[in-house]
C-alpha cells in the first residue's frame, strides 16, 4: 500500500501494475500514455488527478431524440486533455442507455456525453423505447467523473 497525493487529498491505493520505460509520475500517480496515445513529456510534480459530477438532478440535459450534456473541466486547470472516465448515476433507466461512457470533443476544458439510445435487453421490458432529455431530466441522470492530466 501507498498513499498518492491529489491535490490536498491524501488516497491509499494498492499498486499492482508495472510501468514502461518514459511513464511520467507524481508520487505515486502514472501516467504511461496521454490521451493521443503518447508518451506524456511534462514534468512529473504537474500530475493532477481531478473528479466531480455534474451533479443528480442538476444537470443540463438537452437534444431531440437524444440527451446530451458538457461537463465542464476549466476549474481543473489542465493544460492539455486529460484522460477521462465517466459513470452516468440517476434514480432509473440509466443502466440500460447507450453512450454514458462516450467521451466527445474532449479538451483540457471540458467534453460532451451524447446519450444516443437504449441498449436492448430482456431487463425491463416497461422502459421507454427512446431516451432523450426529458428521460433524463424526470430520472436526474448525471455524469460522475474522473479525469487525470497535466497542470504544468
Amino acid at each position: 500500500w501507498y498513499q498518492r497525493r491529489v491535490r490536498k487529498a491524501v488516497v491509499s491505493t494498492q499498486s499492482t501494475g508495472a510501468l514502461t520505460s518514459g511513464a511520467m509520475s507524481s508520487g505515486r500517480t502514472k501516467m504511461i500514455m496521454d490521451h493521443s496515445g503518447n508518451v506524456p513529456n511534462h514534468p512529473d510534480p504537474c500530475l493532477m488527478t481531478c473528479t466531480g459530477s455534474t451533479g443528480k438532478g442538476a444537470t443540463s440535459w438537452w437534444g431531440p431524440f437524444k440527451a446530451i450534456t458538457h461537463v465542464d473541466l476549466s476549474k481543473c486547470g489542465f493544460v492539455d486533455t486529460p484522460i477521462i472516465t465517466t459513470s452516468l448515476g440517476g434514480t432509473g433507466y440509466h443502466d440500460q442507455v447507450v453512450g454514458s461512457s462516450s467521451i466527445w470533443s474532449s479538451s483540457k476544458v471540458g467534453f460532451y456525453i451524447y446519450i444516443i439510445g437504449k441498449a436492448v435487453t430482456g431487463h425491463s421490458p416497461n422502459s421507454p423505447d427512446q431516451f432523450d432529455q426529458s428521460t433524463a431530466k424526470r430520472h436526474k441522470w448525471h455524469i460522475n467523473w474522473v479525469a487525470t492530466g497535466y497542470t504544468c
